[in-house]
Order: C-alpha cells, then structure tokens, then sequence
C-alpha cells in the first residue's frame, strides 16, 4: 500500500498539487509561502482522491463506459487489489498474482478475481480511504479564506470523489 500512495503521489497527486500551488500564487499579491504550500498539500489530496476513484471506477465500467475491469486487464496493482492481497493468506495470494500474470483477461480469472476483492473488503477499504482523504482536503481549505475560490476547490474534490468517468 506504501508503494502504492508512492507511485500515485509521484503522478497524479504531483501534477494536482503544481497547479494548485502555481494556481494560488498567481492570484495572490504577495505571494505567501505557507498559502503556496496549503494549495500544494490540497492538490496532493486530490490527486489521491482522484486516483482513488479511479481505482473504483474499474469496477463500474458498465455503467461508466470505462472499459470494465480495465486495471486487472493491464495487470495494474489497485488499492482495491492492493488491499485484499494484504488480508489474503499466501496461498490465495499466490493464486490471485498468478491468475494476474498469467491469464489476466480470462472471464473466470476476472470473475474469481473481482469475487476475491469484493470478499475481501477491497472495495469498501477504498471507499472509507477516499472518504477519509476528502475530510482532510475539506478541513485543510478551512485555513483558506472564505470566497468563491475556497467553494471552488471544495467542489473541485467532491466532483474528482464522485465523478462517474
């Protein structure tokens, strides 16, 4: 999972959290370096969040147009994934990441898959982790002031937590 918040925070995370910062310090007058590092510290946040919920999509492609289980197709390593291999004894383990090298595309590899995830709480785990990451994006813009800005970045994260696509 470490590796995992890593990898996300070195793409995703990273590239919200330059905008936001170059963003604030656009608009302010005197640029403020604790202002400048709030705005990098929430686009880091969304990014996750954003990530997060891409991860979950994966498994609502039918009704997002996403292609379904696209991630397990491409042998990605979700936090959904992540999370279920963690609670998984080593043989479940071993046959899951063997199903992944091996055959990620087969219906009953995918389904077995899908089924092992869900079992395991993978989902739900993600869904809490999103929402805990959401609460802390909304109590670090408290800091910010009031205004249709602050409203703005609120929406912005609660639109990358619920997005449909």
């Amino acid at each position: 999972e470490e590796v995992y918040f890593r990898i996300i925070s070195a793409k995703t995370a990273s590239l919200m959290a330059t905008c936001c910062a170059v963003g604030v310090a656009s608009v302010l007058e005197e640029i403020a370096d604790s202002r400048v590092e709030q705005a990098r510290q929430f686009g880091e946040i969304l990014g996750i969040v954003f990530q997060m919920r891409d991860d979950l999509l994966d498994f609502e492609g039918h009704r997002t147009g996403k292609a379904p289980l696209a991630d397990i197709k491409e042998k990605k390593l979700t936090l959904p994934l992540i999370h279920a291999l963690g609670k998984a004894s080593f043989l479940e383990r071993r046959k899951v990441i063997g199903m992944i090298k091996d055959r990620p595309e087969r219906i009953e590899n995918i389904n077995y898959i899908v089924q092992f995830i869900e079992r395991s709480g993978g989902i739900q785990y993600t869904m809490q982790a999103m929402q805990s990451k959401v609460e802390e994006g909304k109590l670090l813009l408290t800091s910010f002031p009031e205004g249709e800005a602050r409203q703005s970045l609120q929406d912005l994260l609660s639109f990358a937590a619920n997005r449909d696509y």
